[in-house]
């Protein structure tokens, strides 16, 4: 089996650490690519083949997927082009991280190095959970999310698919937060989100929609 690191740029290269430090406790591939449609030709040592050719290379039975992209909508249309192409996604969870043994990583799942997620929690398909931050107990995280580094969503929380949870962005407990959303870093979410727009502040609150679905 071969790894595959869709995204070959910062966010490829920490997953290629988050991969090496899977390797080191349990050796799981036989090698490991980038694909980035970028003429790149090698990032830290490894090729970078464009997903075309990537297809007439690898076998589906012979390769598992990690999407290493930041934008939340862009992961979703990378995993739906990748799942359309009949590929699976791998699950990385980084042996430093904390996950309760009765919570849920859905196919495509990324958990770095400290993370915490808590029991019974729920982490969506292709979502993506940056290190050092806490998911609470029965959480539910949608397809496509980015949960930032010292984001903290506390308990019950229901968050919407493809929605990106900023640097150090602190969650209350049972809030519900919309498909799409944007929380801005340092935000403070005292209240309920809606879908689709970009909330920031302390408490934080609704500065525009994200009609561009773009955080960078």
């Amino acid at each position: 089996m071969v790894l595959a690191i869709y995204g070959a740029g910062g966010l490829g290269r920490e997953v290629l650490e988050l991969a090496i430090a899977v390797e080191k406790k349990s050796p799981r591939w036989e090698g490991i690519v980038f694909l980035d449609d970028r003429d790149l030709g090698a990032v830290r040592g490894r090729r970078v083949v464009s997903f075309g050719s990537f297809r007439r290379e690898f076998p589906k039975d012979s390769v598992e997927i990690a999407i290493a992209v930041g934008e939340p909508f862009t992961r979703k249309k990378l995993r739906e082009m990748v799942k359309e192409a009949g590929y699976s996604m791998a699950v990385l969870v980084h042996p430093a991280a904390q996950v309760a043994a009765d919570c849920t990583l859905m196919e495509g799942a990324v958990v770095h190095y400290n993370v915490f997620v808590s029991s019974g929690a729920v982490v969506g398909e292709n979502s993506y959970l940056q290190p050092s931050c806490v998911v609470g107990h029965d959480v539910r995280i949608g397809r496509d999310c980015v949960i930032s580094t010292f984001g903290v969503i506390a308990g019950s929380c229901l968050v919407g698919g493809q929605t990106y949870i900023g640097l150090s962005a602190a969650i209350k407990e049972q809030t519900r937060i919309g498909e799409g959303s944007i929380i801005g870093m340092g935000s403070v979410v005292m209240r309920d989100v809606e879908g689709n727009m970009v909330t920031m502040g302390n408490p934080a609150k609704a500065v525009r929609h994200n009609d561009d679905h773009k955080v960078f």
